[in-house]
């Protein structure tokens, strides 16, 4: 059975591509047949390969080439929130029990501290925010307020 390549396979064409611009024959006649189609489509190949001629984007290149220094700064900023909204929710999931109103004498354990906005950074202006709930079931956007909320609903209440 012939291995097709894929993006696991990446460096070893790599290799096998810089091998066949210096000496075609020293390839596998397979991979000579499929790099002298690719010589046949572009015109000849690349004097040396580096890789793409464009910088791709990230959170640190938003827009590709020109990305400007204040939209990676909010980009990193949102991103971090989000990551903070999902460390609280995850918190929620695995501690939420632990407050839950369970005694039927009434009394409660403290709040843990990892179950409060404030733990992660969050200020009351972030309450309104909106950030993405999509671990949680329901709405996909939902505002930090109504994520705690269903998330205090979900975990920390009496089942009975």
């Amino acid at each position: 059975m012939q291995q097709v390549p894929n993006t696991d396979s990446v460096a070893f064409i790599e290799a096998l591509l810089a091998e066949y611009g210096q000496n075609p024959a020293g390839v596998p006649p397979e991979w000579q047949r499929v790099f002298d189609d690719w010589k046949a489509e572009a015109g000849g190949l690349p004097k040396r390969f580096n890789g793409p001629s464009f910088k791709p984007a990230s959170i640190f290149n938003p827009g590709g080439p020109g990305g400007s220094e204040a939209v990676v700064r909010q980009v990193v900023r949102v991103d971090s929130h989000q990551d903070r909204v999902d460390q609280l929710v995850r918190a929620y999931r695995v501690r939420g029990h632990l407050v839950a109103r369970l005694d039927p004498l009434g009394r409660h354990l403290p709040f843990r501290p990892e179950l409060k906005p404030k733990y992660y950074g969050f200020t009351k202006e972030d309450l309104s925010r909106p950030f993405s709930s999509r671990t949680i079931q329901g709405a996909s956007i939902r505002t930090l307020r109504e994520i705690i909320r269903l998330l205090r609903t979900t975990y920390c209440r009496s089942i009975g």
